[in-house]
């Protein structure tokens, strides 16, 4: 920045040359704002241009109460007016001092910034666990306890985001947009990158803070309005910004708050020993993880061990007690998380005690290759971490920190010499490695220590606080610290200053992940070794909640050198290994496969895996290990690449015996009769594949026969071990032919097979039959010789699987006629019936020994074509169901209707990451395919039919109708349904698709409570393969008036309405077809079901009022639509639907003063009533020049097609052609029968010389 003063008198011009701020833009012109916006630690803006003379205008600096501006290297500060008496440490020299900050009286151009980008999204969010965030437009984002949030993206626009309880969240590089920011409560904003961030009101930080991730974060915060830290002055705790912020209006920082950075502002307050420095911002602190107190007896975050005879750790007193006072103990207790090596900070602190005993040995905080199976290190000096002799370190240690009372971990736990004796020394080894033969017994070399810390014993009340601090943020180091703090000082002195321990020391390749441990050992003397406020901090960690329980090998026993031995392994997550990975584990979609380094390791000179050492596997794997002289070896996991999750070794089984890992230590023999064979089909003749391999011996190249002895034992047969093996084998006598021998049973007892032929190779080719499934141990010895005995196993398979189902009624479900909708049905959909699943051998004799617990059960559907397949009941076998003889009883039940194939199917041999390699498993062999029992069944039908509320539509008469009128439609919709379900969401699917013979059929339920026919055409209702319900919508069904032969309507009460004198009516549909049907989801079917919303009705009319005038005037009628409530006929003011029209009417002369005995009169007007009532009008119709006659006429407005009757004595009637087709409407007025509404009219009533009255008279006006 130039800045250049000219000073006048009184006046003093200020212009700034500031590259990045530049001379006035044009008003469409924004600003970027980037760090070049912040020139220096604190600088004020104006509204409008630079001039400090406007008051409205100015920027001011208040600064007191013991705050202070760090970074202004004794210059002025740019702001127009500032505090008078701001305090004498309220701003530093240049020398780093204090002095009182002064102002430069000047200023700078606020910036013009781009237009806020508001947030349109409806999401909200509500956080309360560890989760990502996509969405770029958010509503509302809130964060609670728990809450660990990453905005992944690089725009978000958020309306209203607020922080509470420790809540975290994380912001990458981009640019976010937020209306309202507020963090309280400990709650944190971490900045990852390059980014700016947007607030359009004031931002509001009240014991929160915004910083750092790393070295390389950046932070711009912009408010077009103000920013204010611990703006509540009940916080306790401080608020703190890392990064440059910028606020339209204001800065206030209360209560102690802190920005790390850089401020530019209107007007900025620092009060109440709050600080603003301008210097490097430093990276976020590491999270940490919950910490470990032990005031219960819960270790659930720890898997513990103890070496022989050792007490395993223990919460005791509300300690954790690493081993007991007791003579050569070696305990270990890993923390169940991971901490990748990769750019990851991590401190390891807590209390440890020691007392109690004579001073030995001590503890170690040990950092061990996460893809080695953990196994505690030597007793002793090494303190549980190094070596000796005979002894193992710690398997994949890496770093062990040892706290050594006694003096020996300087001395003894390396394969180098260490420094010697020390006592009180806190000192660190580095890794160790594998010899040859894959055993911990090379490295743990001696680093570094300090044996100047006083004595470390005899402190059963005193804790020393010990803190181990790896930073691996820089590639290709790790840099190590070692603090402690003793007592309540809450000051760390440093034991071990900072090294990068990657140079010089000799240690192995950085491993991926870290476990951390706590060890701890006891050798001839003792002592007691408590932890306590254990607690890690972290950049990256991963808890284990499922790892690896133990690895499991299965083999036949002795190795042979003349052939590979057979050996399968298995990845278990429980102690019983009914659980393996990664087929029983928890599966979000992202489960990592299984890799695994093998023992022994290669280039063991006794045996050696076939195919390398590094295994990839799901559940289990069947390998070879090849002998290469005789000699011993020991199976196990050298690495692994999903964590175990304790100490527990490789367990071994020989031949299906119990599982120890004394057991994994194999011996290889080159005299050992071995037996090779191959898993077979029960009842199937093997190939002749199978052989007998003994080389002890060179044989002639001719070959050489040998009588040889075997037997059988029933590894697994739990229903017949009366079956023995039928064996055929080579056989040679002397110099004559080689031939097949004839079978021979074995069994449990020895039987000699004589001339046994073995090629030049050592090989004695065999064939076996066994009728029977199981696991079967074949067992050989050279007849002459003792120890040469061998053997293996081989499993049985069954053949295949059979299905049948039978239904309650002992009817069996097998459909034949799929496509042809099957000849019969058999269950309703839902509807439990009895599956038997069968195994079977070859020759399809039943596998009674069959016991597979893990079947699995589907179902397709078959017919119809375009439906769905079904939901079975049981996909698996359900808890109870028990093997008898090779069968198994399952109940099922099939959720949807139609013709289905039912299978059921062996457990699938998968492949991680193929699949299905087309093979089942069966007693952990995968040799064969078991063939899937498959079962056409059918035809389910529906359980029973569910009616929807029907609908009664009457157009502008609040859907009542009138007896005898049409409902302008009748809507009808029955669905059908499995058993158990009552939801119409769930309403069967394939019913829809039946064949129109196969699908049910509904009439009308009458109601004979009541003589009112009711009708409803059932036969247009129809079933529809674009809805899986039947519907009907009749526009033509009638509750109908009940009329007697005389032709007069019955006055009935109202029918299903809210009217006081309402009665119900129970009309309603039934059922019928081919299947049972019913309305009830029971076993007694029920064939007629009540609407469940009755039609509504009311016997009703129209009505005219009888009126007189003068004659020649138009006279108004009232009429009315009225409905007869069960005492009276009232106004039915629900119509507002019912037609009237005068042209179409009928009259009739009553009187007339001229003696005519026809009217021009008519009735005038037409439409529809208003709630019942309307109006029309009559007229005389005089022809004009003539005189208007007196005339009474009786006027009909015709409803019907009816005309109405005259009386003996009457003028004829006359009558319009049309009518409003409204027969409902009309009622027995006359006593004639039902007809049409009518109305007397009187033209002339107040002619004074005539000597009739016409009002009042009887029959005439109808009073």
């Amino acid at each position: 920045m130039i800045s250049i003063l000219i000073r006048f008198p009184s006046v003093i011009f200020f212009f700034l040359c500031v590259v990045a701020f530049g001379v006035a833009t044009p008003s469409y012109a924004y600003d970027e704002i980037g760090i070049e916006h912040f020139p220096n630690v604190v600088q004020g803006h104006a509204n409008r241009g630079i001039q400090c003379s406007l008051s409205r205008n100015a920027s001011q600096l208040f600064v007191y109460n013991d705050a202070t501006i760090k970074g202004t290297k004794g210059l002025d500060l740019h702001f127009c007016r500032g505090f008078n008496y701001m305090p004498s440490t309220s701003c530093d020299d240049q020398y780093g001092g204090r002095r009182a900050c002064s102002i430069s009286y000047t200023q700078y151009p606020a910036l013009q910034l781009k237009p806020f980008q508001k947030a349109s999204g409806r999401d909200s969010v509500s956080c309360t666990a560890p989760q990502n965030i996509y969405s770029p437009d958010l509503k509302f984002f809130t964060g609670f306890q728990g809450c660990h949030a990453a905005f992944m993206t690089s725009e978000h626009k958020i309306k209203s985001l607020v922080l509470y309880e420790a809540s975290v969240i994380h912001f990458f590089d981009g640019e976010h947009w937020i209306e309202d920011l507020g963090m309280h409560d400990g709650s944190r904003i971490i900045i990852h990158g390059h980014v700016k961030i947007h607030v359009k009101k004031t931002a509001q930080l009240n014991g929160s803070q915004i910083e750092y991730a790393d070295s390389k974060a950046q932070l711009i915060l912009v408010s077009r309005n103000g920013v204010e830290l611990n703006y509540s002055w009940s916080s306790q705790q401080q608020s703190k910004i890392s990064g440059y912020v910028y606020a339209k209006s204001y800065v206030s920082l209360n209560n102690g708050s802190v920005i790390s950075g850089r401020v530019n502002t209107q007007m900025l307050t620092v009060s109440d020993q709050s600080v603003i420095e301008d210097q490097e911002i430093q990276p976020a602190r590491c999270e940490y993880l919950p910490k470990e107190t032990f005031s219960s007896s819960n270790t659930d975050n720890w898997s513990i061990v103890a070496y022989k005879n050792s007490i395993k750790p223990h919460v005791e007193n509300g300690r954790f007690r690493m081993n007991s006072l007791r003579y050569d103990q070696a305990t270990a207790a890993v923390y169940n998380y991971l901490f990748p090596s990769d750019d990851n900070y991590l401190e390891v602190e807590f209390d440890h005690y020691a007392h109690s005993g004579s001073g030995a040995d001590g503890l170690a905080l040990v950092l061990s290759d996460a893809s080695v199976p953990p196994q505690t290190g030597a007793f002793g000096g090494p303190l549980g971490y190094g070596l000796k002799p005979g002894i193992q370190g710690f398997a994949g240690g890496w770093l062990g920190l040892g706290i050594d009372e006694y003096g020996n971990y300087a001395r003894s736990g390396g394969t180098d010499i260490g420094p010697g004796f020390t006592p009180n020394n806190v000192a660190l080894r580095g890794s160790g490695r594998q010899d040859a033969a894959g055993n911990w017994v090379v490295g743990y070399r001696y680093i570094k220590g300090n044996h100047s810390l006083g004595n470390l014993d005899g402190r059963k009340g005193q804790a020393h606080r010990y803190k181990m601090i790896i930073d691996s943020r820089d590639s290709g180091k790790v840099f190590v610290t070692v603090k402690r703090m003793v007592g309540d000082t809450n000051l760390w002195q440093t034991v071990i200053p900072r090294f990068d321990v990657m140079q010089r020391y000799g240690q192995s390749v950085i491993p991926e992940n870290f476990r951390v441990s706590i060890t701890a050992s006891t050798g001839s003397l003792t002592n007691v070794h408590d932890l306590d406020n254990f607690q890690v901090c972290a950049d990256k960690h991963q808890k284990i909640t499922e790892g690896i329980h133990h690895f499991e090998f299965d083999y036949a026993g002795s190795g042979s050198t003349c052939q590979s031995s057979d050996i399968t392994l298995r990845a278990c997550l429980n102690e019983s290994c009914s659980k393996l990975y990664p087929r029983d584990a928890y599966n979000d979609g992202s489960l990592p496969a299984l890799s695994v380094d093998l023992l022994p390791a290669q280039g063991s000179d006794v045996a050696n895996w076939e195919g390398g050492t590094s295994v990839r596997f799901d559940n289990e794997v069947r390998l070879k290990l090849k002998g290469e002289r005789a000699g011993k070896v020991k199976l196990g996991i050298a690495k692994s690449s999903i964590p175990q999750s304790g100490f527990d070794e490789a367990r071994c089984r020989i031949n299906g015996g119990p599982l120890s890992v004394a057991n994994c230590e194999v011996t290889f023999s080159s005299h050992v009769l071995a037996v090779k064979v191959k898993d077979i089909v029960a009842s199937k003749q093997s190939p002749g594949d199978n052989y007998l391999s003994f080389c002890s011996q060179n044989t002639s190249q001719e070959g050489l026969s040998r009588d040889v002895n075997m037997s059988i034992e029933y590894e697994v047969a739990p229903v017949d071990r009366s079956k023995p093996v039928s064996f055929i084998y080579q056989k040679k006598r002397k110099s004559g032919e080689l031939f097949w021998s004839q079978p021979f049973e074995l069994n449990t007892s020895n039987t000699k097979l004589k001339d046994v032929y073995f090629d030049n190779k050592g090989s004695a080719a065999f064939k076996i039959r066994y009728a029977e499934v199981g696991k079967i141990k074949l067992k050989a010895r050279v007849a002459d010789i003792d120890d040469s005995s061998g053997f293996k196993s081989f499993v049985s398979f069954p053949a295949g699987l059979r299905l049948s189902a039978y239904n309650h009624a002992g009817t069996k479900g097998d459909c034949s006629d799929t496509t042809e909708q099957c000849s019969r049905g058999f269950v309703a959909a839902g509807e439990v019936f009895e599956t038997t699943v069968v195994a079977y051998q070859y020759d399809n004799s039943v596998a009674r020994n069959y016991q597979e617990s893990d079947l699995l059960m589907g179902n397709h559907v078959l017919y119809p074509v375009q439906g769905v397949d079904g939901q079975l009941l049981n996909t698996t076998l359900p808890e109870g169901a028990v093997w008898k003889e090779g069968e198994i009883k399952v109940p099922q039940a099939v959720s949807e209707v139609g013709a289905f194939e039912l299978t059921v199917q062996a457990p699938i041999a998968r492949q991680f990451g193929s699949g299905d390699i087309g093979k089942s498993v069966y007693l952990g062999s995968q040799a064969f395919k078991i063939e899937d029992g498959r079962l056409a069944i059918g035809r389910f039908y529906p359980k029973y039919f569910l009616q929807e509320n029907p609908e009664w539509n009457v157009a502008n008469q609040n859907d009542i109708a009138y007896l005898g009128q049409p409902y302008d439609s009748s809507v009808h919709q029955v669905y059908p349904m499995a058993s158990g379900e009552s939801s119409v969401g769930n309403a069967l699917n394939n019913y829809r698709f039946f064949h129109p013979d196969l699908q049910a059929k509904f009439g009308v339920l009458d109601d004979t409570a009541v003589d009112n026919r009711f009708l409803l055409d059932t036969d247009a209702g129809a079933w529809s393969t674009d809805r899986k319900h039947w519907l009907l919508n009749d526009g033509a069904a009638i509750l109908e008036r009940v009329t007697g032969t005389d032709g007069i309507s019955r006055k009935d009460n109202p029918f299903n309405t809210s009217d006081a004198n309402s009665s119900v009516t129970h009309f309603g549909l039934t059922v019928d077809g081919v299947d049972p049907v019913s309305f009830t989801d029971s076993d007694t079917l029920t064939d007629s079901a009540e609407f469940l919303v009755q039609p509504p009705a009311r016997y009703g009319r129209m009505a005219l009022d009888d009126i007189g005038g003068n004659s020649g005037i138009t006279l108004t009628i009232p009429l009315r639509a009225e409905f007869w409530d069960g005492s009276e006929f009232v106004v039915n003011d629900d119509d507002n639907r019912s037609a009237f029209d005068g042209s179409k009417a009928c009259k009739q002369v009553i009187w007339h003063s001229d003696g005519a005995i026809t009217t021009l009169a008519s009735l005038n007007g037409s439409g529809s009533v208003d709630s019942g009532e309307e109006e029309v009008t009559a007229d005389q119709n005089t022809p004009a020049g003539k005189d208007t006659p007196r005339e009474q006429v009786r006027l009909w407005s015709r409803m019907g097609n009816s005309k109405p009757s005259k009386k003996t004595g009457e003028n004829e009637i006359s009558c319009s052609t049309d009518y409003e087709d409204q027969p409902w409407l009309q009622y027995n007025w006359r006593q004639l029968g039902d007809e049409d509404p009518s109305t007397v009219v009187t033209f002339g009533i107040y002619r004074g010389n005539d000597r009739v009255i016409y009002r009042g008279e009887t029959g005439l006006t109808g009073q």
